[in-house]
C-alpha cells in the first residue's frame, strides 16, 4: 500500500470517528416537516394559569413549581436576577405593616 493510500485511510478513519462522536449529539429522527404543539393543560383552559397548574398537580400527583430551595439556588448562581424579582414584587400592592416596614420590603427581605 502506498503512502498516499495510508493517508487516505487515516483521513477516512478520523472522519468516521468524528461522525460517530457527532452521532451522540444529534437527534435520531430527521428534520420535522410539521410542528404540532400539544397543550398539556388543555383540560384546564377555563382556569387561570396558576389555578390550572395547581389543579393539574393535584390530579397527576406532581409538583407544580420548583421548590423554594431550587429557586434560591438559581438566584445564587445568577440564573434568576434580583432586578426581575423586584419587578414582580413592584407589581403587587404595597402597604405598611408596621411603621417603617412595608409589605413589599418584607417580601424583598424574605427573598
Amino acid at each position: 500500500m502506498t503512502d498516499c493510500n495510508h493517508r487516505k485511510l487515516a483521513r477516512l478513519d478520523r472522519l468516521r470517528r468524528a461522525v460517530e462522536q457527532a452521532e451522540h449529539l444529534l437527534p435520531v429522527q430527521g428534520p420535522i416537516g410539521v410542528f404540532v404543539h400539544h397543550n398539556t393543560l388543555h383540560a384546564f383552559e377555563r382556569l387561570s394559569f396558576e389555578q390550572a397548574v395547581i389543579q393539574a398537580a393535584q390530579l397527576f400527583d406532581a409538583e407544580p413549581y420548583m421548590s423554594e430551595a431550587a429557586y434560591r439556588a438559581e438566584l445564587s448562581r445568577g440564573r434568576i436576577q434580583l432586578v426581575d424579582v423586584d419587578a414582580v414584587l413592584d407589581q403587587e400592592p404595597d402597604s405598611l405593616i408596621f411603621p417603617r416596614l412595608s409589605r413589599g420590603s418584607l417580601r424583598r427581605a424574605m427573598t
